[in-house]
């Protein structure tokens, strides 16, 4: 797992933030974190989000791909490029005052049927942790210990092997956690 600390110029990370939490930029709903609830625990409650694809399938899929994606990858290192990229995100889950402490949503891996590295940018400050678990999908015995959490904060991402289980957590206080989602095929690094 790599932590990168203002991985990009203040302008651009603040670009990047009024962008996706301007008022016109486009998002979707979704009632569910993650797609599949094989690694649920006692612990876990999911919450909807919205998304925005920009990169899946070999495809540009947004207009925003431009002013969102490119200025990430241009600055990760050569193992990280479009060529390699399988896919790019925002999710954007709202706060949600009531969600119980000591819980989160589904814990997933990104894509566990490939060797990926995934990489989580965060756009905004945000009170919404993001939990890294010490089990891998194989590992999963209906039980998971927590490895690492990170709270978000802006300009901020990690590197991490996609088949790291982890999960998010909505946010309590702050209005929205936002944070963008790259997944790229694992190029021997």
């Amino acid at each position: 797992m790599i932590l990168y600390e203002k991985m990009l110029s203040e302008d651009l990370a603040n670009q990047i933030e009024g962008t996706l939490l301007g008022a016109f930029f486009p998002w979707y709903y979704t009632p569910f974190t993650a797609y599949g609830k094989q690694f649920e625990t006692v612990s876990t409650q999911d919450s909807p989000q919205f998304t925005h694809g920009f990169y899946a399938n070999k495809s540009i899929n947004s207009t925003y791909y431009k002013d969102i994606v490119t200025p990430i990858l241009d600055i990760l290192p050569e193992s990280y490029t479009v060529d390699n990229l399988i896919r790019a995100k925002a999710n954007l889950i709202n706060m949600n005052e009531g969600y119980p402490e000591g819980h989160y949503n589904i814990p997933h891996s990104d894509i566990p049927d490939m060797d990926t590295i995934s990489l989580i940018y965060y756009v905004n400050d945000s009170d919404g942790d993001t939990v890294f678990f010490e089990q891998n999908p194989e590992d999963f015995s209906g039980y998971l210990t927590i490895g690492k959490t990170f709270t978000p904060k802006k300009n901020q991402g990690i590197l991490f092997n996609s088949k790291r289980l982890h999960a998010s957590v909505p946010p309590r206080k702050t209005n929205a956690r936002v944070i963008l989602n790259f997944v790229f095929e694992n190029k021997g690094v």
